[in-house]
């Protein structure tokens, strides 16, 4: 008997080759081995998820009688680390109101280095009018005061300092 697996491009197979006909996809070699009656034998493979997702795997049972069983296998494969927040913001003062005219705020907008490729990003963009009276309607509520509270550190700070506040989530 041997048995082999395929893979999709997502997933790097350990001393696989190309499969022919079928673009992307790669297969480990067949290695025939010998099995007494009523025997049991543990067949190994090394791979590594490239990308988060879904992939699907696919193991071929061959004997030398020409009998074939497929079993495909799903892999799921999810970005390793910390989900982190990154905030960046800045007042907009067109007529000077609050000191000097600005007209123009840049937002950080860069990924970091060693972020795992092909990760879900989420950008959040907040646009709030006048700062005093945003200021001026949480602490008059009830629950503002806790609504500062409760959020996520750094971001109550953001949200009192900032008319434009850019948020990724990676």
């Amino acid at each position: 008997y041997c048995v082999t697996l395929m893979a999709g491009p997502a997933v790097c197979l350990l001393q696989s080759q190309p499969v022919s006909g079928r673009p992307g996809m790669h297969s480990t070699v067949c290695k025939w081995n010998h099995l007494s009656g009523n025997g049991v034998r543990k067949v190994e493979f090394t791979l590594l998820g490239l990308e988060p997702g879904v992939h699907t795997l696919s193991f071929t049972l061959k004997t030398t009688d020409g009998i074939r069983d497929i079993l495909e296998k799903t892999l799921r494969v999810v970005p390793e680390g910390v989900r982190r927040e990154v905030n960046s913001g800045g007042s907009l003062d067109p007529q000077g109101l609050y000191g000097s005219t600005r007209l123009k705020v840049v937002l950080k907008n860069q990924m970091p280095p060693n972020m795992v490729p092909n990760s879900a990003v989420q950008r959040m963009l907040a646009i709030n009018g006048e700062l005093p009276g945003d200021v001026v309607t949480v602490l008059t509520k009830p629950d503002g005061i806790q609504t500062l509270i409760d959020l996520p550190l750094g971001v109550a700070i953001a949200k009192l300092d900032s008319l434009f506040l850019l948020t990724q989530v990676y």
